[in-house]
């Protein structure tokens, strides 16, 4: 058995005020510093335990396996308890790991190269005693080899009430989009399954998004091209408009058929779509929209849909304003200002929504991918790749109650080789302010808004920064603890609020030739 030494001593404690407009005291409380050997687990993420606990998942890396470990901690950190969950097995690949509402379900995968199938199962954990207390198959899925399995998504609903596992079948680009669905309660209890084949072939299918909502019903977002060609745009009547409508599907448990809608988009070209699960049952579905298919993105749209009427309202299409959000990211490098086709960059996307206590919603994009770097060795006169992550601004869209819109950009620039572990952000609601979390410099930190951001530099000599966005789109930014002092870094990834007012911080920095430090962190608002 793998023991972690306790958490027993605070090793830093932070006490800060958000002027002059943000109301709440956070305070920031830390763990003793661990020194990991590569028998001990590498933290991959945390979750909420019982009433204030914290639970984190790891894996221990060896024999060309993994081995999940899940640690307890009470609300000062201090380690309560720490189990190995199953033996390490190449063919087991971790899926995911979800608390519905007090029930631990961990999701695993197995390959079966013999019989060429692929099963998910369903392992529950008790949550204060982290022991299995029920393992179940929730899906078997033909396969055609190792690397053309079916893929397999499964989410939560928004209130952790549902679980939704969604597999597609392996591409066939002359058959229909076929997919499994399920849906299962909390307790890992089977409410429907059904064998969807959707009535388009798989060419002209591109599926944008899965949700299942707190009622228990499957969304499907995606694009048809309902013209039968695999290009994104046609000309008709002298005017090139897209060749795809856009469609969600619904899918319930008593439905035969799924009720299908079209979002009409006025000859908008998509460019990403997200949904926000209201508490009245409508569906807030916010995205980014382009006017020429190969175009800098344009603007945003709020659309809703009304369970009770079935109809589908924009609410709100607006394109971005040239002299307003365009030029604070120009400024960086990170939009166009040409007066035919003005926007922001194609590799903005978006990270997420937030609800605010005020009724607005934010929808939350960030300029976000990834590249390859081949190198040549002349001395073996070979190649060798790696790939490397880059993370640069955001902006956030708060669409009003009224129906006004307000943005806000948050500059950084992060770029990560080889992973991507200190780049992107966390974000959390606090009453009407918008709160992130991300890693960068100083200098930027300190850097007035109105100049364009910088590099953060090395990721090493960073700081760990709360930036809050208010009711009025102000930001204010502030550093909660340095990186460099610290001796550890912010794993962005593994960071997780895990209640309304509760995030806990996980932070390591590897070393190649000495023991990698971790250190888990609190932040509690009042």
């Amino acid at each position: 058995m793998i023991v972690l030494k306790k958490l027993l001593l605070f090793s830093a404690a932070a006490f800060f005020y958000l002027q002059p407009y943000a109301q709440n005291t956070g305070k920031l409380t830390w763990g003793d510093i661990e020194k990991r050997s590569r028998y001990m687990p590498s933290l991959a993420t945390v979750m909420n335990g019982s009433g204030t606990d914290v639970i984190s998942l790891g894996f221990i890396f060896q024999n060309r396996g993994m081995t999940p470990v899940l640690s307890r901690f009470d609300e000062k950190l201090n380690q309560l308890y720490e189990k190995e969950l199953f033996a390490s097995d190449k063919n087991i690949n971790f899926n995911t790991i979800f608390n519905l509402n007090g029930n631990i379900v961990m999701f695993t995968k197995q390959y079966d190269k013999d019989e060429k199938f692929t099963t998910l199962q369903a392992t529950q954990i008790d949550q204060t005693t982290l022991g299995v207390t029920n393992t179940k198959e929730v899906g078997k899925f033909d396969a055609i080899s190792k690397r053309n399995q079916a893929g397999i998504t499964v989410k939560p609903s928004p209130d952790k009430n549902y679980v939704m596992v969604m597999a597609n079948a392996p591409y066939n680009k002359n058959e229909n989009e076929k997919y499994f669905i399920s849906v299962w309660d909390n307790k890992m209890n089977k409410a429907w399954e059904k064998m969807i084949t959707l009535p388009y072939a798989d060419k002209f299918v591109v599926v944008d998004e899965f949700r299942v909502s707190n009622e228990g019903e499957v969304y499907v977002m995606c694009k048809h091209y309902d013209k039968e060609v695999n290009r994104e745009r046609i000309r008709e009547n002298g005017e090139s408009i897209p060749s795809y409508k856009y469609k969600f599907f619904i899918y319930g448990k008593d439905d035969a058929r799924p009720r299908e809608h079209t979002l009409d988009f006025q000859n908008k070209f998509v460019h990403d779509v997200s949904l926000e699960f209201n508490t009245d049952g409508n569906i807030t579905m916010l995205g980014l929209y382009k006017n020429k298919y190969n175009s800098y993105i344009s603007g945003s749209f709020m659309a809703i849909f009304d369970k009770n009427t079935k109809l589908i309202t924009m609410k709100r299409m607006q394109e971005f304003s040239f002299d307003g959000i365009l030029a604070m990211v120009k400024k960086d490098g990170n939009a166009s200002l040409k007066t035919d086709d003005p926007g922001l960059y194609t590799r903005f996307r978006i990270m997420g929504t937030n609800k605010r206590n005020d009724g607005s919603v934010d929808l939350l994009t960030e300029l976000n991918y990834e590249y390859i770097v081949r190198t040549y060795n002349s001395s073996t006169h070979s190649y060798s790749e790696y790939p490397v992550y880059v993370a640069e601004d955001i902006v956030v869209i708060n669409y009003k109650k009224d129906g006004n819109v307000v943005y806000t950009r948050v500059p950084k620039a992060q770029k990560q080789a080889y992973m991507d572990h200190n780049i992107s952000f966390k974000w959390m609601n606090q009453g009407n302010n918008l709160v992130l979390f991300y890693n960068d410099s100083k200098k930027n930190l300190n850097r007035d808004l109105e100049k364009g951001v910088r590099s953060w530099g090395n990721e090493s000599n960073t700081e760990f920064v709360m930036a809050v966005v208010n009711d009025k789109g102000e930001l204010q930014r502030q550093s909660l603890f340095s990186n460099k002092g610290m001796g550890v870094i912010a794993k962005i990834p593994s960071c997780e609020s895990v209640s309304p007012n509760t995030l806990v911080i996980y932070a390591e920095k590897m070393h190649r030739l000495a023991r990698t430090r971790c250190q888990l962190g609190c932040l509690r608002f009042d």
